[in-house]
C-alpha cells in the first residue's frame, strides 16, 4: 500500500491531514490575516482587555509574512499597523481638536478644530503605521531559522516602539498589566514591560512555525508552549497577598494619603472670569482631603496636573494657600517664569514657627522633563523658526531632571511624573535612583475624551507600577484616579480605603487582595488610603534587557548585513 504522505502519491491526502498540508485558504489571503492580527493587538488592551489575543495577533502576522518579498512584507506590515494604530489610538484626533479649540481658536465648539483634529489623525495614522511595515520588511531579511527569526521579530518591534515617531511612546507589552493581580503580573515583574512585547511577538512567530509542517511531531507542538503560557497567564489569579508591616511610621500607625479628582472643565481652566470659583472649589476639596482618620495625623494630598487655573508664580501660590493650608499638598500648575512657561508641580508644606507662631509655606518645585510633541513642544521648532515658519503651538520650558520630593515626617521620598511621563520606561527608574520609594502621577485625561484613553492610560501606568514594584498613586482631573499596589514580594501596601463622593465620606473598607483601588471615572471625589510598607529600594525587572540603544545598534547592523547577504546571493 502506498503511503499517502509520500510525494509520489497519485491522490492528495483526504480528511484532516489535507488541511495540514499545503496552504490553507487564509494563507492565500495574507492581507486578511494581517488585518485580523492587527485588530487583535489593541483588543488585548483596555478597555477590551482580551489579553489572550496578543500572541494570536502575531501568529497571524507571521502567517501573512510567509514567503513574502521585502516589498510585499512592507505592505502586509503596514496593513497590520493600520489596524493597530487605528483601533488602538483613535483619540489622537480628539486631543488635537480640543487643544486647538481651547488654546488656539478660543472656541470649545469650533467645527474648524474638529476638522483639523480629524485631519491630524488621518495624517498621523498611515505614517505611524508605516513603522509596523518597516518591522515586517526587516523580519523577512532574517535567515529562515525558526528561533532566530522569532527573536529577531521581537527585537524589531521593541526598537520600533522605542524610536519610531508615533508622538506617544508606549508599548503594547502593557496589555499584561491586568486590572486584577494575575500570573501576567509576575511576568511583568520578572521581564519588564518592553520585554513582554518581545515575548508576545516571538511566541507568536514560534507558534506560527508549527503550521509549516505537513506532519506535526510532538517536538513541533512544543513551540506553541510560550504562546499558550502568555495566553493563559492573565487568567491565573495570584494567591492572596499578606499586609505589609507598618514599620514605616514611628508610632506603628499607617500613613494616610488623599487623592483628589476635581473634574474641572477644560474650557474653563484658563477663563479669567471663572478662576475665582475654581480656586474656591479646589480649596474646598483640599480641606476635605485634609481630614485624616485621626486628629492631627499627617495626610499627604495629591491633585492633578495643571489644575490651578491660568498661570502662576511661586510667590502667588504661597500667598494663595498661606492662611488655610494644613497638610502637605502636591499640586500641578502652569508655572510662569522669566524664561517662559512650564508644566510644573509643587509640594506645598505648611509650617508654623514654634516661637512666633507665624505661618509659612515651604515649596519644592519640579518641571515636566519629557514634553509632549505638538502639545508642549514643537519638534525641530528652532529649525522651522529659522525658515520663517511659525506654528501656533505652545513651546514650554522642559525640566532638566526627574522630579523627586522629600515629603518629610514618616513619608518616604516621593517620585513624581506628569501626564504621559508616567508611561515611559525611564521615569520610574530615574526617580528610584534619586531615592524615591513610591510614585505619584498627576495627569489630565480630558483632552482625549472618555472612550478608551482613560482606561488605556491607567493600564500603561499600572504596567510601570508592577515593573518597578512601587506603590503608584494617580491623581487625574476627570479620568480614573487610582492607587496601584504592585504587591511587591507578595505583600500588599494598601490596608484600607474610603471615598468622598457627593457630600460625605464613606466608611473605611479594609482591602482584601485588589491590586488597584480607583474612583469612578468623571466624578468629583477623593480617594483616601491608609498604607503600610517598608518602602525598601526597588530595582528593574531581573530578566529585563539593556536599554533600547544597544538593541537599535544590533538591529541596524544585522539588518544591513542580512540585506547585503540576500543581495549578493541574488546576484550569484
Amino acid at each position: 500500500m502506498m503511503d499517502p504522505r509520500s510525494s509520489d502519491s497519485p491522490e492528495p491526502p483526504s480528511g484532516p491531514s489535507r488541511i495540514v498540508s499545503g496552504h490553507s485558504a487564509l494563507d492565500r489571503k495574507p492581507w486578511l490575516l494581517a488585518l485580523a492580527g492587527g485588530v487583535m493587538v489593541p483588543l488585548s488592551m483596555e478597555p477590551w482587555g482580551l489579553t489572550l489575543l496578543m500572541p494570536i495577533g502575531f501568529v497571524l502576522l507571521a502567517r501573512a509574512l510567509k514567503d513574502s518579498s521585502i516589498r510585499r512584507a512592507l505592505l502586509i506590515g503596514w496593513v497590520f499597523g493600520l489596524a493597530v494604530e487605528g483601533l488602538g489610538l483613535p483619540w489622537i484626533g480628539t486631543a488635537v481638536s480640543r487643544f486647538l479649540a481651547i488654546f488656539v481658536l478660543g472656541d470649545p465648539g469650533s467645527g474648524i478644530a474638529t476638522a483639523m483634529g480629524a485631519g491630524a489623525f488621518l495624517l498621523r495614522w498611515p505614517l505611524a503605521s508605516l513603522g509596523w511595515g518597516l518591522c515586517a520588511a526587516s523580519i523577512v531579511l532574517a535567515p529562515n531559522k525558526v528561533l532566530l527569526r522569532a527573536i529577531w521579530a521581537g527585537v524589531c518591534f521593541m526598537v520600533m516602539e522605542a524610536y519610531w515617531p508615533r508622538i506617544f511612546r508606549w508599548t503594547m507589552g502593557a496589555a499584561y498589566a491586568t486590572e486584577d493581580p494575575s500570573g501576567s503580573w509576575l511576568l511583568l515583574q520578572w521581564f519588564g514591560v518592553e520585554e513582554m512585547l518581545l515575548l508576545a511577538v516571538a511566541s507568536g512567530f514560534l507558534a506560527a512555525s508549527c503550521w509549516d509542517r505537513s506532519v506535526r511531531t510532538r517536538r513541533d507542538w512544543l513551540v506553541t508552549i510560550p504562546a499558550l503560557v502568555l495566553m493563559a497567564a492573565p487568567s491565573i489569579p495570584l494567591p492572596q497577598a499578606q499586609p505589609a508591616d507598618s514599620a514605616s511610621a514611628s508610632d506603628g500607625a499607617p500613613l494616610t494619603v488623599s487623592i483628589v479628582q476635581p473634574v474641572l472643565p477644560l474650557e474653563q481652566r484658563h477663563d479669567r472670569e471663572g478662576a475665582a470659583a475654581q480656586l474656591k472649589k479646589i480649596r474646598a476639596l483640599i480641606e476635605i482631603a485634609s481630614e485624616g482618620p485621626m486628629t492631627d495625623q499627617p495626610v499627604l494630598i495629591l491633585l492633578p496636573e495643571a489644575i490651578l487655573p491660568q498661570s502662576w508664580k511661586i510667590e502667588w501660590v504661597q500667598e494663595w494657600c498661606l492662611d488655610w493650608l494644613s497638610q502637605p499638598t502636591v499640586i500641578g500648575l502652569s508655572l510662569r517664569e522669566d524664561q517662559g512657561f512650564s508644566n510644573a508641580v509643587v509640594l506645598l508644606s505648611p509650617r508654623i514657627d514654634e516661637h512666633t507662631r507665624n505661618r509659612s509655606v515651604e515649596v519644592q518645585l519640579g518641571r515636566k522633563k519629557e514634553l509632549l510633541p505638538f502639545g508642549e513642544t514643537v519638534p525641530f521648532g528652532e529649525f522651522l523658526a529659522g525658515l520663517g515658519i511659525e506654528l501656533p503651538l505652545t513651546e514650554l520650558v522642559a525640566g532638566k531632571e526627574a522630579v523627586t520630593f522629600s515629603v518629610g515626617g514618616d513619608f518616604p521620598p516621593l517620585g513624581i511624573s506628569i501626564c504621559y511621563e508616567g508611561i515611559l520606561p525611564e521615569t520610574a527608574v530615574q526617580t528610584i535612583e534619586q531615592g524615591a520609594r513610591w510614585h505619584a502621577n498627576l495627569t489630565e485625561d480630558l483632552w482625549y475624551g472618555d472612550w478608551c484613553l482613560p482606561a488605556q492610560h491607567l493600564q500603561f501606568q499600572r504596567a510601570r507600577a508592577i515593573e518597578s514594584g512601587q506603590l503608584w498613586l494617580r491623581s487625574v482631573n476627570a479620568g480614573i484616579s487610582a492607587a496601584i499596589d504592585p504587591r511587591s514580594e507578595g505583600r500588599r501596601s494598601i490596608l484600607s480605603t474610603r471615598q468622598w463622593v457627593g457630600d460625605r465620606w464613606s466608611a473605611w473598607h479594609n482591602t482584601t487582595d485588589a491590586g488597584q483601588v480607583a474612583l469612578p471615572m468623571g466624578q468629583v471625589g477623593i480617594l483616601q488610603l491608609q498604607i503600610a510598607s517598608d518602602f525598601s529600594p526597588q530595582g528593574t525587572a531581573p530578566l529585563s534587557l539593556p536599554s533600547a540603544s544597544p538593541l537599535l545598534l544590533l538591529y541596524s547592523l544585522l539588518a544591513v548585513y542580512w540585506w547585503n547577504l540576500k543581495r549578493l546571493l541574488k546576484v550569484r
